[in-house]
């Protein structure tokens, strides 16, 4: 029996010293339950651990798309004179550069457009022309190579198409008309009624001016309560007024009609030291160096004094509207355009000026 035994260990011996190793035996593991919301029924797989590092892998990184570099649209507004002489040509510049981004450059060339616009590589030119003699030549070349270019025409003249070139044309008005249609605005200016009470303040018996008030008086339209002209040295516009201002109280007199800027500002002066806010002063603008007369340079007095309207030629309004032109021209959105533009009329005194074009 112990002889089995023996054997029996040494066979054993024999097999561990084969193998190497004693047999492992490992039991499979089994997963705790978890009871998921609202499970009825039996145990539920475990939800695996979350690897950060392996989610962080898996996350696609956000990309990122580069704004768009801002489109530079070179534009030059020249001018035949110095900028001084049209401070409103370079206000109305610098709006509209700041309305359609342009990289903006105003230039005053007395000696015209030639030199300028040489070398030049602008994608917009607005030119504002102030002399006849000024040459358009240059401004052709450069519509020619590709910008986009408009003319602003005070010079006056005919108003001929320009190939590639956008055109606007100031149509004279004869001094004549103009003093009619001053005259006109004063008497259909509210509150009057006809015949309208008016000290007038002219230059002389023959001026335009003079001619239109007369021929009012005649038709029956005004009712004369002073006529003063500058040709008679006797007495000055100023004291000729301050006279008829004893004469008529308030409620007598409706309006004092001027022939220029200089007595407009004498009846102004006038009115004010005499405090009298019941009567309206009616000015015929003049223009100045060949230029026609501005609504601009009558805003500038108006800031000042009490007009009921202001007279002239628009520029700031013709200048918007070919910067509109321009930059429609620019992004090949429209043909050049040809248009006229006059004297126009702006009542002051009310909230929203009302502008009436003259024909």
């Amino acid at each position: 029996m112990k002889r089995k035994w023996i054997c029996l260990l040494v066979c054993v011996g024999i097999c561990i010293g084969y193998t190497g190793c004693v047999p492992r035996i490992e039991l499979p593991s089994v997963p705790t339950p978890v009871a998921g919301a609202g499970s009825a029924a039996g145990p539920q797989a475990a939800t695996p651990p979350v690897n950060a590092q392996e989610t962080a892998e898996h996350t696609p990184a956000p990309t990122f798309t580069p704004a768009p570099t801002p489109e530079v649209i070179a534009a030059l507004c020249i001018l035949d004179a110095e900028k001084e002489k049209m401070p409103v040509f370079a206000a109305a510049a610098e709006e509209m550069a700041f309305k359609y981004d342009w990289q903006l450059n105003i230039v005053g060339v007395p000696q015209g457009f030639d030199a300028a616009l040489a070398e030049s590589k602008h994608d917009i030119i607005l030119a504002l022309r102030t002399q006849v003699k000024t040459s358009l030549a240059a401004l052709e070349a450069a519509a020619g190579k590709g910008a986009a270019v408009g003319l602003l025409d005070l010079a006056g003249g005919a108003n001929q198409a320009i190939a590639g070139i956008s055109r606007a044309s100031y149509t004279q008005v004869e001094a004549a008309d103009l003093a009619r249609l001053v005259l006109n605005e004063t008497l259909q200016y509210p509150p009057h009624d006809t015949p309208v009470r008016l000290v007038a303040l002219l230059s002389e018996e023959s001026a335009p001016a003079a001619v239109a008030f007369q021929e009012a008086v005649s038709q029956g339209k005004i009712f004369t309560r002073g006529l003063h002209y500058e040709s008679n040295k006797k007495q000055s516009a100023e004291a000729f007024l301050n006279d008829q201002l004893d004469n008529w109280i308030v409620g007598m007199l409706d309006a004092i009609y001027v022939e220029n800027s200089q007595l407009a500002q004498t009846a102004l002066k006038v009115l004010g030291e005499r405090k009298r806010d019941d009567v309206e002063v009616f000015c015929i603008p003049s223009g100045t160096e060949g230029l026609p007369p501005m609504i601009e340079t009558q805003q500038e007095l108006y800031k000042r004094y009490v007009f009921p309207l202001a007279v002239g030629v628009d520029v700031e309004a013709e200048f918007m509207r070919m910067a509109e032109v321009l930059q429609h021209m620019y992004k090949h959105e429209d043909e050049p355009e040809t248009w006229e533009f006059s004297i126009v009329v702006k009542h002051m005194q009310s909230e929203m000026p009302q502008v009436k074009k003259v024909s």
